[in-house]
This record gives structure tokens, C-alpha cells and sequence, in this order.
């Protein structure tokens, strides 16, 4: 009898608690609407973009190369098996509702008011529809697990001033699983705790309250990053590696991590965004010093080395690497920034327009950026498959003499981009890096789409063993596209 009591008891909590949280149903579902309709392009356009290439045709998981071992574990999950088939777009959907609600919890956090207005809906846009978090909306397969990485860091400052031991476990697990989730995401948890302390700083907490949550959530980082490192982690040396430089040479490895990290953002935005950040970032500087309770020059000051400073811990643990990825999906901290920046001067200003539209014209920039970014995605998906069945079509007449034979193929060049991609890049500088090589030499994705989708009598050669420009073979087809060079055992195809 006690024990069924204990279970109604349970049941009530967790009703009351569901109850508690009914009013963030509203705004989560805004928010996905905003991010759905910005991302309908990318849905129509159906691209398998790099990873999922591989996972289409072969079905594997593959996440603990890179310790991301909750990532597996939910693939099997969301599949319902654990060979992974394409379900896309329910996967986006997904990672939609999941950076939605992390997106709510950011305004909670400064705000605590259940009514969430149009200005911080629009301040939350970047979050999900810039440049480098595009990328991971782009993956079928891993969107879900990297939009998992922004909530599990968000979510323990529900608990920021109310209550510090849930604070310090859920920092704890939060950050464990971000690790294991997708680890671009390392810095967002720091940029919270920095921005939150200031906010309620300058609106009256004494600076040794501030500095204790401040410290705890510095401790709990810390120890996460430890548990993480020394008992989880699994060293990799690919593309990236996961190793760190000797302490002497630390302090130049992070200032030239930085630099890049900042160089390559500077590089993917346009102008009317550089614009409107820096007039976002100065209106919030001068607002906090004019809200501030504390002496204004002494905020200000405070002000601008957040800004600064959060800038560059946005790249978090990757700054310490003696590798570290630059692909857009690898610098989604700075969406976060940018999104805390124009959420926290939302709730900073009661009355007012100038910065409200400042925000307003940024959403709008990441929205049509993101209908952009899908059209250009599913222009080089036509463009790509043009190119490739422009190649297979013409390989017909080396395999006609033979079809039982095997060939070994080598590629040399690439197609590039798609004509009207090449015109997009020029307005929108970001489509540069997230528009990725679809059909060429030397990358593995770049080929894979041509060897292992279409059921061809062709293996890929191995360089090792030379290169097929020094066999001198015969012209077979000399066009406008391609050359396509052959014998009876090796094909060499020269895109152009």
C-alpha cells in the first residue's frame, strides 16, 4: 500500500511540474514555425550532405570514433534499429523542437516572465538559422545529437540562484552530455554563465553572490571536462586531432586558434551582418551602463570585455586544440553568442525601438539566408547529378567492350560549383563553405556518391600504386565536361 502511495505521489509531481511548464509550449512552438519555414528549402532540397552520403547507402552509426557515444545510443533509438536508414526530415524536425526549447530556456533564464515577446523570439533566430549551425541542421543524422549539445548546456540555469546543489549536478551531467554528444558546443555553457552573472550583477547582486554561482559553474565545468578527458574520451588524430600543445606553447596555440576562429567567421558573414552585429554589440554595451546599478564607467567596462572575451571562449575547448575543425558546424558557439547578446538586451530594455529593429533585421538575415542556403544545396544536387550521369553515360563506351570486366578508376579535378551557386556565393559569403564539393579527386566524399551509388563495374584505384597519368592511355571521349581516358583494365576520367 505505501508503495502505490509513493507512485501517486510521484504521479502528482511530475503533473505539477508538467503543469508548471505548460506556458513553454506557446513560444517552443514559434520558434519551430520560424525554423521551420526557414528551413523548408533545405527539406525540398533533399540533400545527403557529406556524413550522411555514407550513412545512407551503408546504414552505420559510427559516433564513438569521436566519443560521442549518447549520439549512438539515440541513433538506435530514433531508428528503432541499428542499422540507420534515412527518415530525414523527422531527424531535422527534431533537432527543431530540441533547439527551440533551449531557446526558451536562454529567455527564462534572464527574464523568468512566461510571456515571451516577438523581440525575443526574433533575438533566438541565429541561435538555429546562422551560417555555422545551418551545417548541422543539414545533416540527417547527426542533427538531433548536436542540437541535444545546445540544451544539455543551457538547461542547468533553470537552476542558476535557486538552487545550488541541482545547479552544480545538472552543470555536471549537462556538460557530460554535451561531451558526448557533439563537443563544437563546449563554449556555450561558459557564455551563460558570463552573460547571466552580469545580468544580475549590473540589476543589483552583490559582486561575491555573483562571483560564488560564477565559480561554481567554473568548478562544475572544469571537473566535467576532467571526468570527460581522462575516463571517456577517445584520442583522434584525423582531420582533427584531439591532443593539446605542451604548456609552454599553449598561450600562442590559443591565440592563433582564436584568431582563426575569429578571421573565419569575419569571412563567412556579409557586410549588412557585420553591420548590424556591431551596432547590436555597442547599443548593448551603452544599454548596460545605463541600466546598471553600479557605477556606470565600471560597467561599461565590464560590458565590453564580455563582449570581447565571449567572442572568442564561443570557440570553447577547440582553442586548445593542436587541430581544430573550422567547418562551419564546428562554430555554432558563436550563434549562441550573438543570439545571448540580442536576448539579454531584450530584457534589458523595457521601452525603446532602435535595437528591437536592429535584432528584427538580423532574424530576417538568417531567414533568408536559410531559404538561400537549401535552393543553392538543391541546385547542386541537380548540377551534381547532371555531371555524374554525363560521366556514367560515356563510360558505357569502355565497358561496352568488355562488360564483365572490372575496371579500376581514377578522377582528376572537380566540377566545382553549380553556375547559380557561384552567383549566390557572391552575395552570400557563408554558401562558400556550406555549399560542400559534390564530384571530384582527392576527398573521399567527393566520390563516393559516383562509386557507391549507382551499382558500377568500377573499383576506385589506388594511388599507391601510381598515377594514371603516366600510363598514357587512349582518348575514349573529349568534351566540354569531361576527358575520359581508357584500356581495357584502367579508366582515367579529367573533369572540367
Amino acid at each position: 500500500m505505501k508503495f502505490i502511495n509513493n507512485i501517486y505521489k510521484c504521479e502528482n509531481i511530475i503533473e505539477d511540474k508538467m503543469l508548471a511548464c505548460k506556458w513553454a509550449i506557446k513560444p517552443v512552438l514559434e520558434i519551430s514555425i520560424i525554423y521551420f519555414i526557414a528551413l523548408l528549402s533545405l527539406f525540398r532540397a533533399n540533400f545527403n550532405y557529406i556524413d550522411d552520403l555514407g550513412r545512407v547507402a551503408q546504414g552505420y552509426r559510427g559516433w564513438t570514433n569521436w566519443s560521442r557515444f549518447i549520439s549512438q545510443e539515440l541513433s538506435v533509438l530514433i531508428n528503432t534499429q541499428k542499422t540507420l536508414t534515412d527518415i530525414s526530415p523527422l531527424t531535422q524536425l527534431i533537432a527543431i523542437i530540441i533547439i527551440a526549447l533551449a531557446g526558451v530556456i536562454i529567455i527564462y533564464t534572464f527574464t523568468e516572465k512566461k510571456n515571451v515577446q516577438l523581440s525575443m523570439l526574433a533575438a533566438i533566430v541565429p541561435l538555429g538559422l546562422s551560417p555555422w549551425f545551418l551545417e548541422c541542421f543539414s545533416y540527417k543524422f547527426d542533427s538531433p545529437y548536436m542540437a541535444l549539445s545546445v540544451l544539455a548546456s543551457v538547461v542547468p540555469f533553470i537552476f542558476w540562484q535557486k538552487d545550488f546543489r541541482k545547479f552544480i549536478g545538472f552543470s555536471v551531467l549537462g556538460i557530460l552530455v554535451m561531451d558526448t554528444t557533439y563537443q563544437a558546443a563546449s563554449g556555450i555553457y561558459i557564455i551563460e554563465a558570463l552573460f547571466l552573472c552580469f545580468y544580475k550583477w549590473i540589476y543589483g547582486n552583490r559582486a561575491k553572490d555573483c562571483g560564488t554561482w560564477l565559480g561554481s559553474a567554473v568548478g562544475s565545468y572544469i571537473i566535467a571536462m576532467i571526468i570527460y578527458r581522462f575516463v571517456l574520451m577517445r584520442p583522434a588524430t584525423d582531420y582533427v586531432s584531439t591532443n593539446s600543445a605542451e604548456a609552454k606553447s599553449l598561450p600562442y596555440l590559443l591565440i592563433h586558434n582564436a584568431t582563426q576562429y575569429l578571421n573565419t567567421i569575419y569571412f563567412d558573414c556579409n557586410k549588412t551582418w557585420i553591420i548590424l552585429f556591431l551596432l547590436i554589440a555597442i547599443s548593448f554595451i551603452l544599454l548596460a551602463a545605463l541600466k546598471s546599478r553600479k557605477n556606470k564607467i565600471i560597467t561599461f567596462l565590464v560590458a565590453l570585455a564580455i563582449v570581447i572575451i565571449s567572442a572568442v571562449l564561443s570557440y570553447g575547448g577547440y582553442l586548445a586544440l593542436a587541430k581544430p575543425l573550422y567547418a562551419p558546424r564546428a562554430l555554432y558557439g558563436f550563434s549562441f553568442y550573438v543570439s545571448i547578446l540580442m536576448v539579454m538586451s531584450v530584457a534589458m530594455l523595457q521601452r525603446g525601438y532602435f535595437i528591437k529593429l536592429l535584432i528584427m533585421g538580423m532574424a530576417w538575415c538568417m531567414i533568408v539566408l536559410s531559404c538561400t542556403y537549401g535552393n543553392a544545396l538543391a541546385e547542386q544536387k541537380r548540377y551534381t547529378d547532371f555531371r555524374v550521369q554525363m560521366v556514367i553515360n560515356d563510360l558505357n563506351r569502355v565497358t561496352a567492350y568488355n562488360p564483365k570486366q572490372k575496371y579500376a578508376v581514377q578522377i582528376n579535378g572537380n566540377i566545382g560549383k553549380a553556375p547559380a551557386v557561384e552567383r549566390m556565393q557572391q552575395k552570400w559569403p557563408a554558401l562558400r563553405r556550406l555549399v560542400p564539393s559534390t564530384f571530384g579527386s582527392d576527398w573521399y566524399w567527393n566520390q563516393f556518391y559516383f562509386f557507391n551509388y549507382f551499382k558500377l563495374n568500377a573499383d576506385k584505384w589506388n594511388k599507391k600504386k601510381g598515377d594514371m597519368k603516366e600510363m598514357n592511355l587512349p582518348v575514349i571521349v573529349d568534351s566540354k565536361y569531361h576527358l575520359i581516358q581508357a584500356d581495357d583494365k584502367h579508366v582515367m576520367i579529367t573533369l572540367r
